[in-house]
């Protein structure tokens, strides 16, 4: 499966940076609209029903990634390559994983926010 980059409000350069580093370690860049912050990531990616999840609230406005299928040495070297660059860092980042995989984006979201805390 190829890596995929699920992209949520990112703008300018910040964007056109993660384009570029996405393509250059041949992953797959998807820029989420704010609609898609109510769907599952499993959905997101291709692998789950595309219904909206119940409970629906106001889409988040801060950027957020989510990693799918990056390998190690990659995600490496993403990380590297964006700090190079003067960037501020991503504040909202994570891999997904089993236990996320049936979250909506938005949850994550909530999550991260509770770790940073």
């Amino acid at each position: 499966m190829k890596p995929i980059l699920l992209m949520f409000n990112f703008t300018g350069e910040r964007r056109r940076l993660l384009l570029e580093l996405s393509a250059r370690l041949k992953a797959e860049a998807r820029e989420i609209q704010p609609a898609g912050q109510f769907r599952t990531v499993a959905a997101l990616l291709g692998a789950g029903s595309d219904q909206p999840a119940p409970g629906l609230r106001m889409p988040f406005s801060e950027e957020l990634l989510l990693i799918s299928g990056l390998p190690d040495p990659q995600l490496d070297r993403l990380l590297a390559l964006w700090k190079q660059s003067g960037q501020a860092p991503i504040q909202k980042k994570a891999i997904v994983t089993p236990y996320n995989f049936a979250w909506t984006p938005l949850r994550l979201r909530d999550e991260l926010a509770k770790e940073a805390r």
